[in-house]
């Protein structure tokens, strides 16, 4: 639950991005967008329930698919850290 009487959760505190998408300050501005409709149209209690319908379907969705990125991301910076050390060579 994202809300307790007049009281709701916004952003990161309800629903932390990845970082390696750099999109916290988005769902925070999407979230504040939609919270100020919401009570523009609805009473807070209405406002509350319609505003975490809305945005825990699409954080969940972008979530899954950022997740799929973040396991790529990993992958790539696990490739790039290996290297190779070659021995000096001597020549006689």
């Amino acid at each position: 639950m994202w809300s307790k009487g007049r009281v709701v959760l916004v952003g990161d505190a309800v629903h932390t991005a990845n970082p390696f998408v750099g999109q916290g300050a988005s769902y925070s501005l999407e979230d504040a967008m939609l919270i100020a409709k919401m009570l523009r149209d609805h009473d807070y209690r209405d406002a509350f329930y319609y505003y975490e319908k809305d945005r825990r379907k699409r954080t969940e969705e972008l979530n899954a698919l950022f997740q799929h990125i973040s396991i790529q991301n990993e992958i790539d910076k696990k490739m790039n850290e290996y290297t190779i050390e070659w021995a000096e060579e001597t020549y006689v």
